[in-house]
């Protein structure tokens, strides 16, 4: 699933969980340093509203190209996107929750601009001062998924 030197996944080119984990620690410690804000938006691709589960045979590697595509057009050149499970993505933006949420707006449009079948659903956390990386995790994965849109 990842390329040969484990920072990118080998599908979609994205940055991989080990990049992933390197770069939000880093940024955490420059936020904190700075005074700056950083914000985690997490997207889920769904076969049904909100499921977690579908046969993996019946799982389109389309589809995840389709949307790592449209993370990667739609980010900016310092925002980091990685792909950190079969169909979850994670993105690393630099400033509050406004941003993640105009980000996930233009990511969600475009995702409902397409053809796929598959349903889009995010959630997004804001960096506490000081906080580490385990923790803002954590907090972004109990954050309840939202639907994005509707096929």
């Amino acid at each position: 699933m990842y390329s040969h030197d484990g920072l990118r996944d080998s599908l979609t080119n994205l940055a991989a969980p080990t990049l992933f984990y390197e770069a939000l620690r880093r940024e955490l410690s420059r936020v904190s340093r700075s005074g700056d804000q950083l914000s985690l938006v997490r997207f889920l691709l769904a076969p049904d509203q909100l499921a977690d589960e579908r046969p993996a045979a019946q799982i389109d590697d389309r589809e995840v190209l389709k949307f790592s595509e449209i993370l990667a057009q739609l980010s900016r050149e310092e925002e980091l996107c990685a792909r950190m499970g079969e169909l979850e993505f994670v993105s690393v933006l630099h400033g509050p929750s406004l941003v993640a949420q105009s980000f996930i707006l233009r990511i969600s449009d475009a995702w409902a601009d397409n053809e796929e079948n598959m349903y889009l659903a995010s959630s997004h956390v804001t960096a506490l001062l000081g906080e580490e990386s385990l923790a803002l995790l954590n907090r972004l994965d109990s954050e309840h998924l939202s639907q994005q849109n509707h096929k």
